[in-house]
């Protein structure tokens, strides 16, 4: 058996693993743990005299290739860009973001499925990670769709599918690691991400209006908004928005050569948010829960990889 055949079956096993409620990281580690001594053992002829032999280099290589994977440089700017997303949601950037959004578009039919939408946009373009984007506005918008009459499953829908748009909009972990696989600028990468992930999100607009518009009962609209709420909630939401402009030019300078790496961006990102934070009050426990939460996403993303 040659070896794409070994990792198409060790591949099923995996996602058989996976299906049966075991976690990814795990189901992966176990199958490539499998992989590698079926393959080494394939290369003896299948002998089971060698058995032993391909066990020994087979653990030697998995204890060898984690560390060589999670080492690079590249990937030290995961937990900056997701220290960002939950900086701005203990900060309460990300309420204001969702709120000026609310304001602004709720009056659609689905109009606050519509401002999940958008709203989980521009806290993607802070947030490196789905993970964090989805938990965010599963806390803030969830809720409000549920209190004017949502259906459960729609609304359910609505923020995990806008949770995805953090895999496409820089700065995106996702991307990070892609880049990192086929060897290309991380940088470029992330920047080709902007417009199909801006376009992502108009298309899921136009296609919960759309669903709203069918099923009169699934996602009421919102009125009741004057102009002057509604300019009168920009102000509170533009932070953001800055953090992003700086990061881009920070990472790609349009003007001439970039100012710094992809990993300076998110730390100087991250830095000007934590100050954000602190001037809008936020506090100790309000930090602490936002290090530990990145920490936790952190290792969850790295020990997948």
């Amino acid at each position: 058996m040659d070896p794409i055949e070994i990792g198409l079956w060790v591949s099923a096993g995996m996602l058989l693993m996976v299906v049966l409620g075991m976690r990814v990281a795990f189901a992966a580690a176990m199958a490539g743990l499998i992989g590698l001594i079926w393959i080494f053992w394939a290369k003896k002829g299948m002998q089971w005299s060698e058995l032993d032999w391909a066990l020994t280099v087979a653990i030697k290589t998995a204890g060898q290739v984690p560390h060589s994977k999670v080492s690079s440089q590249t990937l030290s700017l995961i937990p900056t860009f997701i220290l960002i997303g939950f900086l701005a949601y203990y900060a309460g950037l990300t309420r204001a973001l969702f709120e000026a959004a609310k304001r602004w578009i709720a009056w659609l039919p689905g109009g606050l499925a519509v401002s999940t939408v958008f709203a989980t946009a521009g806290f993607a373009a802070v947030s490196g990670a789905s993970v964090a984007t989805a938990a965010v506005f599963a806390r803030i918008a969830i809720p409000e769709m549920l209190a004017i009459g949502y259906n459960k499953k729609f609304a359910a829908g609505v923020v995990a599918a806008g949770g995805t748009l953090a895999s496409l909009i820089p700065p995106s972990a996702i991307l990070v690691i892609y880049a990192i696989i086929v060897e290309q600028d991380v940088g470029k990468l992330l920047l080709a991400g902007f417009i199909p992930g801006a376009f992502s999100a108009v298309v899921y607009a136009i296609l919960i209006v759309g669903i709203a518009t069918i099923w009169k009962n699934v996602g009421p609209p919102v009125g009741g908004f004057t102009w002057k709420q509604r300019f009168a909630s920009l102000p509170a939401a533009l932070p953001i928005f800055a953090v992003v402009i700086i990061i881009i030019f920070f990472v790609y300078n349009p003007f001439g050569d970039a100012w710094g790496t992809p990993t300076e961006g998110g730390a100087v990102g991250a830095f000007i948010v934590f100050l954000m934070a602190l001037y809008r009050g936020m506090r100790w426990p309000e930090l602490k829960d936002a290090l530990l939460e990145t920490a936790k996403l952190t290792v969850m993303i790295f020990t997948i990889i």
